[in-house]
């Protein structure tokens, strides 16, 4: 199989290899749709949040389909479409542990959802960032702030900074999540060191 693989900073190589075997209790998934990410920049230039080893395959934004499943694995079957966990305790998807940037890899049930039928490969690898604007806005922002019912105030702003195409998922969902919510998002341009001539 082909892999995109760090083999150390500032070293991206696509190398074959063997398709991973899996144990009784691990899935082998087919990768579908694998988006890049910020982070997997800030890895493969040699920097990240936890300690984290070369080579490794990145990959933590991602949509598949199981392969084959190991023995004592139950509730899944080959053929069905999952989308996966990122942070696994003290790991990370993709960064401590090997990612999805493969045809094929290594992940645990627990680590699985299932992405129904309506959603594209592609949609299911927004899945990721989707969730962390989405937690990032109603679990820390509005369960946080006591926002009023009823009309809008003007108090009741929202700025939405983005800085990149790769975040502007991650800023538009909470503007989309805060107008429903009665908020008034205001969309601030690029944050100056992010700035391309």
């Amino acid at each position: 199989m082909r892999a995109l693989r760090y083999a150390g900073p500032g070293r991206a190589e696509v190398v074959d290899l063997p398709v991973p075997a899996i144990a009784d209790d691990e899935v082998l998934v087919a990768a579908r749709s694998v988006g890049v990410c910020h982070s997997d920049i800030e890895l493969l230039e040699g920097r990240y949040i936890i300690p984290f080893s070369y080579p490794q395959i990145p990959g933590h934004e991602w949509s598949g389909q199981v392969a084959r499943v190991g023995r004592s694995v139950t509730g899944l079957a080959p053929g069905d479409r999952v989308v996966g966990e990122c942070v696994i305790g003290a790991d990370h998807f993709g960064f401590s542990i090997s990612g999805a940037a493969a045809e094929f890899f290594v992940a645990k049930p627990s680590w699985l959802h299932r992405l129904p039928d309506e959603l594209s490969w592609t949609m299911g690898a927004l899945v990721e960032p989707f969730s962390v604007a989405y937690y990032a806005l109603v679990v820390l922002v509005f369960a946080s702030f006591p926002w009023q019912q009823g009309p809008r105030h003007r108090y009741q702003a929202v700025f939405v900074l983005v800085w990149g195409l790769v975040h502007l998922v991650r800023e538009v969902l909470p503007a989309v999540v805060a107008w429903s919510r009665g908020a008034t998002p205001s969309a601030v341009g690029a944050l100056p060191e992010h700035r391309t001539p």
